[in-house]
């Protein structure tokens, strides 16, 4: 996780996703699915990508992450503003 440049989850569905969870605190790029965890954790345009689930809207997505550095960098640059306490895990009884 540390080593890549954008992070992808194409998911139909997830819970609270751990790997969104931790590319955020790597403070990589994201590009997501619209589904309940990515809509939790993450900030559509701010802090990620939030798409629709079809290979266009994906492809599309993360296309204009490869070519658009400043993007990319305002990405990471939001995520670090964030509280990490607010990136923990819930805790679960």
């Amino acid at each position: 996780m540390d080593q890549c440049d954008i992070y992808v989850q194409p998911s139909r569905y997830e819970g609270y996703c751990i790997t969104v969870l931790e590319a955020k605190l790597f403070n990589r790029p994201i590009v997501a699915t619209n589904f309940n965890g990515s809509t939790e954790q993450l900030t559509n345009g701010k802090t990620g990508s939030i798409v629709s689930i079809n290979e266009e809207a994906i492809y599309l997505a993360i296309k204009e992450l490869v070519l658009y550095k400043k993007k990319r960098e305002s990405f990471s640059k939001n995520m670090s503003k964030e509280q990490k306490c607010k990136l923990s895990i819930p805790f679960i009884v």
